[in-house]
């Protein structure tokens, strides 16, 4: 599940964006937003470890009070509760948008103050959240909070990140099947670590081992899932040693083959947790246009960073004329050509990393009866106002497309596919 949600937020289909259903696009972000505050509420644990019992109830405590996962059966309404504790404004309707600024107001309810004024400009742009707020805190929450701040005063320092957007994703090491040979592999605190697993009565037991630390003072983290279970492994150098995990039976005959044939599989995280956290910040920002009816210059700024780091494409400003509007003639515009879009909304350009392209939607140039229109399929929201497939007036379009933020490229049709392009049928088609 870990490895599908990671390959989808960084390779995300085009049709899931550009057709989505609301209840499939609300039930696989709060899979993203369950398994992010998974993560990040198991992160911080001591280097002494937590009973395995604990860690699962620290899981899903959204709530004010502990719930344990075996018990609660109430995942859903857990998560609804804490999006609805995060003051969030009215004008932030879509599930979406919602989602992006709620994630960005629990890093900054969690990250000491030392951390997040070096975010100050960046979070006086937000808008549909206010980051000064004092939320209530969930239990999660407050556990968050009080160990990234000792972290910050105690832990190994920080170090600049160029690639620090999505960072807080695990990478997948590997499985570990009952009863066969451990697996080893080099992390990034200690040289060597092992892990296997035991099959006994009524549970199955996973031992990991460390040794030979590679630096001084380094807080190693590991995520341990089968389909039904997850535990959170936290080793600190110098000392090594050996921890053991486990995994209770009880389960369905399906869980139980899981278990026995796929086994446990190994997550490692790439950063301590205060650094962990400061990449979902980072991330969020990314983000936060989704829900403005424009975008803000440091979110702009974020997203052409992403773009040049995880893609290498260089944008660069346009800077126009005081009072010069760029926009071409219709008389250069043929039916048929090519309107390509990119938003700096974080979504854009995430989409355009999944697609190998420089655009994150398209839209097709069509004229009919002496009017050019631009037509396209997408959503209505906070930018744009028209949902489903459409057709705006040229002049209409690029002021809308102006006010949202859009940068646009237009590549026309050669001549030899332009007589191929089919207008009448395309306009058939749109009536």
């Amino acid at each position: 599940q870990v490895l599908w949600l990671s390959a989808a937020l960084l390779h995300p289909p085009s049709s899931y964006f550009l057709f989505p259903s609301e209840a499939d696009m609300k039930r696989e972000l709060s899979l993203f937003a369950v398994l992010l505050l998974t993560f990040s509420a198991v992160c911080w644990l001591g280097p002494h470890g937590q009973p395995s019992r604990r860690l699962l109830s620290l899981s899903v405590a959204f709530n004010s009070v502990e719930v344990d996962w075996t018990l609660a059966g109430q995942p859903e309404e857990d998560f609804e509760r804490w999006m609805s504790n995060g003051g969030l404004s009215h004008d932030v309707t879509d599930f979406r948008g919602r989602l992006a600024v709620r994630i960005l107001a629990f890093a900054v309810d969690v990250l000491p103050e030392s951390i997040k004024k070096d975010y100050a400009e960046d979070l006086a742009e937000v808008q549909g959240v206010d980051p000064s707020a004092k939320r209530p805190l969930t239990w999660t929450e407050e556990l968050i909070k009080d160990a990234l701040a000792t972290q910050a005063l105690h832990g190994e320092n920080l170090t600049a990140m160029d690639y620090k957007y999505f960072r807080f994703l695990p990478k997948f090491i590997g499985r570990v099947l009952p009863g066969q040979s451990a697996l080893g592999w080099s992390s990034r605190c200690w040289k060597e670590v092992s892990a296997s697993v035991e099959k006994l009565k009524d549970k199955w037991q996973l031992h990991v081992k460390v040794s030979k630390a590679q630096r001084l003072i380094c807080n190693e983290v590991f995520g341990l899932f089968t389909a039904s279970h997850f535990r959170i492994g936290s080793f600190s150098t110098p000392i090594g040693g050996q921890k053991t995990f486990t995994f209770e039976m009880g389960l369905t005959e399906p869980q139980t083959w899981d278990v026995d044939n796929l086994g446990v599989r190994i997550f490692a995280f790439h950063e301590n947790a205060l650094a962990t956290m400061r990449s979902v910040l980072d991330t969020a920002l990314l983000f936060a246009p989704l829900h403005t009816k424009g975008v803000a210059p440091l979110a702009a700024q974020r997203n052409v960073d992403f773009l040049e780091k995880y893609m290498g494409i260089e944008m660069k400003r346009r800077v126009s004329p005081p009072g010069d509007q760029p926009i071409l003639n219709e008389s250069q515009i043929h039916s048929g050509d090519f309107i390509g879009v990119i938003r700096l909304d974080g979504l854009d350009p995430v989409l355009a990393f999944g697609m190998g392209s420089h655009t994150g939607h398209t839209a097709v140039a069509l004229w009919e009866d002496g009017q050019l229109y631009i037509a396209e399929s997408t959503v209505n929201g906070s930018y744009w106002p028209t949902n489903g497939i459409q057709r705006t007036p040229y002049r209409q379009w690029m002021a809308q497309a102006k006010a949202a933020g859009f940068s646009v490229v237009h590549a026309p049709l050669r001549e030899e596919y332009r007589k191929m392009f089919s207008e009448r049928g395309a306009n058939d088609f749109y009536h």
